[in-house]
């Protein structure tokens, strides 16, 4: 697949504003992003609310895991889950391609569940 809209992003409200925008096709991460969710506590899912892909750079995070809401691909990036409890993606019946993705050297294991939880 073709990439049209890809847009590149350095800093969390970039990313979600691009997230938001129902026209980019793709999210390019031109570092590892932190996200420290001030809004949030650790008990907040992350939620990627549409299809879309992520790419390059890394997502730091200390959420409760991420949710999608449509099919999601991630390539070439790193994902760094911060809470040893809840370090998982939960695929909510999407599609999840996890294309030469680690989970960042030396945070936790990632789990990935297919089901939903909604």
């Amino acid at each position: 697949d073709v990439l049209e809209n890809v847009v590149e992003v350095a800093t969390e409200s970039e990313f979600m504003l691009a997230l938001k925008d129902e026209e980019v096709d793709a999210i390019e991460l031109t570092e590892c992003i932190s996200f420290s969710r001030t809004e949030l506590n650790s008990d907040d899912l992350f939620v990627i609310p549409r299809s879309v892909t992520i790419q390059g750079g890394g997502l730091e995070l200390n959420n409760a895991g991420i949710v999608l809401g449509g099919a999601v691909t991630f390539k070439n990036t790193s994902i760094y889950f911060l809470n040893p409890v809840r370090n998982a993606i939960i695929a909510n019946g999407y599609a999840l391609t996890l294309d030469t993705v680690t989970n960042g050297g030396s945070t936790y294991d990632i789990d990935i569940f297919c089901g939903g939880i909604w």
